[in-house]
């Protein structure tokens, strides 16, 4: 079975405000299934105020991260435990640099989506502006942890727990994302930042926070933090 965690920070507003836009121009009929892949049951209301409309489920290989949740599923993201196109959208939120196999993922996530239905996917941009300019004195960007130690990596503590071993450039993850069927309806960079999410951190690194959203916002999407794309299956 792959590993893979959520991680609530990756659930920032720039990105959720993103996707919420585009699909309120879309009217999905209340027939229309949503699975959310690698979520967790506090997000279960977010997805809601993106989705009005349709049956929403919930799908993480942790039964205690989607328990109390109708329509939860504990399953592996490789191996998703659904019949041939089955799904109107599938939503994956910081999920896929986790996975050893992320070839597997796209490919499960093609099949059990329907024809013309709507795959949106967000994941850290391992080629993002300040890891290209600390890769140049020999560090390793920031998003990519090929081992349980953050080795030659600048402001930042010894061990973690991100486990991203699957970290893709702009530019890559179009790419595979081709190769896999979809077609790229709306790509768009974001930032991490979030001050609303806790009020300690939001007053030791307002500033700094704020310098990110700027820089953010003068940078194209393939040198920004984060990186969102809203595709639909085009081949069967």
């Amino acid at each position: 079975m792959s590993c893979y965690c959520y991680e609530n920070h990756g659930n920032t507003p720039q990105k959720l405000g993103i996707v919420k836009r585009y699909f309120s121009k879309i009217e999905l009929n209340s027939e229309a299934k949503i699975l959310d892949v690698g979520g967790v049951s506090s997000y279960y209301e977010i997805l809601k105020a993106i989705f009005p409309r349709g049956k929403i489920f919930l799908l993480n290989n942790n039964s205690e991260d989607v328990k109390g949740v109708n329509n939860s599923i504990a399953g592996d993201a490789i191996q998703l435990p659904f019949k041939k196109e089955t799904f109107d959208v599938i939503t994956s939120f910081d999920l896929i640099e986790h996975l050893i196999n992320p070839d597997d993922f796209l490919a499960e996530s093609s099949r059990i989506l329907k024809w013309r239905g709507w795959f949106v996917i967000s994941t850290p941009n391992l080629a993002d502006f300040y890891s290209r300019l600390t890769f140049m004195f020999g560090y390793t960007p920031f998003s990519y942890n090929p081992s349980k130690f953050r080795v030659a990596t600048p402001f930042s503590k010894l061990e973690t727990n991100m486990g991203h071993k699957s970290v893709f450039t702009y530019k890559g993850l179009k790419q595979l994302l081709l190769i896999h069927g979809f077609e790229v309806i709306k790509s768009e960079g974001y930032c991490y930042c979030d001050l609303n999410a806790d009020m300690e951190k939001r007053k030791r690194e307002a500033g700094f926070y704020r310098f990110r959203e700027r820089v953010n916002k003068l940078l194209p999407n393939s040198m920004r933090e984060g990186m969102l794309f809203i595709s639909m299956k085009v081949r069967k």
